[in-house]
Order: C-alpha cells, then sequence, then structure tokens
C-alpha cells in the first residue's frame, strides 16, 4: 500500500484481514499467499520452519543469530549501533555496521523489519556534549558548534538550523532530523 510505513503497519496489523481464496480465476483449486518483504511469515534461508519477522529494534542477540550470516560478533555490534544511535529507522541502516557486507544485507533483508516509531530521539537544546558526541551522526567539531550556538544564541528553534550550522550533504542532513528534536 503506498503510503505505509513499517510503523503505521505495526500499528495496524492486527485489523488488516486477508481473505484466503480457495479458487484462482482461472477456476483451479490454490490458496494466494502473501509474499515478499511485508509478509508476516517466512521461511528464513537454511531453515525449515516458519518464522515471523525479526523487528531490528527489539531483537536481541538470539534472534539475530537466527538469521543467515549473522554471528554473535555481527549480532553484538548490531545492537550496540541500535543503542549508540537510538534505534534504527531504515533496516539499510545495518549496512552502517562495522563490516556489514552488501551480500549478507540481500539475504537478510526480507525476514527484518524496523519499527520507526521505536526511535529514541535527542532533545537537542537539553543534551550535554558527552550525549550528543556519543551519536554516530555527529562529529566533534559538529557537537562543538551546536553548543557554541546554544551557549551564544540560546534554543534552536528547529532541526533545520542544525543545517546552516553544519554543513552537510542532505543524506546527512536527513539523517540527523530523524534522531534530533527541539522540543
Amino acid at each position: 500500500i503506498y503510503g505505509m510505513n513499517d510503523s503505521i503497519y505495526e500499528a495496524l496489523k492486527e485489523y488488516i484481514i486477508i481473505e484466503n481464496c480457495s479458487e484462482s480465476p482461472s477456476g483451479e483449486e490454490g490458496n494466494f499467499e502473501s509474499a515478499g518483504e511485508d509478509s508476516r511469515e517466512n521461511k528464513f534461508a537454511g531453515s525449515d520452519e516458519t518464522e515471523s519477522l525479526i523487528e531490528l529494534n527489539s531483537a536481541d542477540s538470539i534472534q539475530l543469530v537466527s538469521l543467515r550470516g549473522i554471528g554473535p560478533v555481527f549480532a553484538a555490534r548490531i545492537i550496540k549501533y541500535r543503542n549508540l544511535l537510538g534505534g534504527f529507522y531504515s533496516k539499510r541502516q545495518l549496512l552502517e555496521v562495522y563490516n556489514f557486507s552488501e551480500e549478507t544485507f540481500n539475504e537478510i533483508k526480507r525476514y527484518i523489519i524496523t519499527d520507526s516509531t521505536a526511535v529514541k530521539k535527542i532533545r537537542i537544546n537539553y543534551a550535554g556534549y558527552a550525549e550528543l558526541i556519543r551519536h554516530p551522526y555527529l562529529d566533534k567539531s559538529d557537537v562543538d558548534k551546536i553548543m557554541e550556538f546554544r551557549e551564544r544564541y540560546g534554543q534552536l528553534i528547529s532541526i533545520d538550523q542544525i543545517r546552516s550550522l553544519i554543513p552537510a550533504d542532505s543524506l546527512k542532513t536527513e539523517k540527523i532530523r530523524r534522531y534530533f528534536t527541539c522540543r
């Protein structure tokens, strides 16, 4: 469904009912099953049992290790990076985890989802230097500029002000926007 992101789906999934058709349009007997990334049940690669999708922001290391190509080391790295970020808003962010390969991502992407409502935003006007410097999308010069602005002019009114403080490409700006709030 266009316009329905993972967060909306997660909130509505228990109310969505799709009838199982017993007859195909051609008159042949058969069942229609949903398939692909949004399917609620999938076969894990290399597994004979059907399992539900793994939500990255709430998954523990045992759930992550059940995915093909994810061992205890990668599971620990994923959880550590998730905690530094404040949660994943996109499953593609797994590619930012140290040494996480595109091949592994392509192998598991249909078995994982992200709940973007679970992302913990940092209140940029109240966060201290130590909290800001820990965030992976900010470097020391970015944090220094934010702290200097707050000292000189007071609180930021909008996240868009960060754009003028931190010269960055649109991708970095969009990433930052997901993790910070001025409230």
